[in-house]
């Protein structure tokens, strides 16, 4: 039922005025005015519900390479490590002046990257849960 309301909803507020939308219709929800029951409310009430359970691995408890390690050797590029995770290929920084642009193989022209730094804005606070 919930789905079915948020659609019309949905389709009430987004599609209006045009020649083909379907014309307003009143929206009956789940809420109600206990005291008169004929006193028309708007509203549909929902609850959800969320969980979350940390898992922490430590790093004795792994095996093989790292996550995010190449198996063909450190690159030499900073954060390659994770640039290797995400993307299972080596990071190919810009290039320094004078500039040499790359260009993909379609014919355009490749985008600009910057290269990641380590700053001092983190925190000195453990998350809730962290294993001392």
């Amino acid at each position: 039922m919930s789905q079915r309301y948020f659609k019309l909803f949905q389709e009430q507020t987004q599609n209006s005025g045009g020649l083909a939308d379907t014309p307003p219709t009143a929206l009956a929800g789940n809420v109600h005015n206990v005291a008169n029951i004929k006193e028309a409310v708007v509203g549909y009430f929902t609850a959800s519900m969320i969980s979350e359970k940390p898992i922490y691995i430590d790093r004795k408890d792994t095996e093989g390479f790292p996550f995010g390690k190449d198996p063909a050797g450190y690159s030499g590029v900073e954060g390659e490590e994770l640039f290797f995770a995400l993307n299972s290929r080596q990071p190919i920084p810009e290039p320094r002046p004078p500039y040499e642009i790359r260009i993909f193989i379609d014919g355009t022209l490749r985008p600009p990257t910057a290269s990641c730094a380590p700053i001092d804005q983190r925190t000195p606070f453990k998350p809730v849960g962290w294993p001392d």
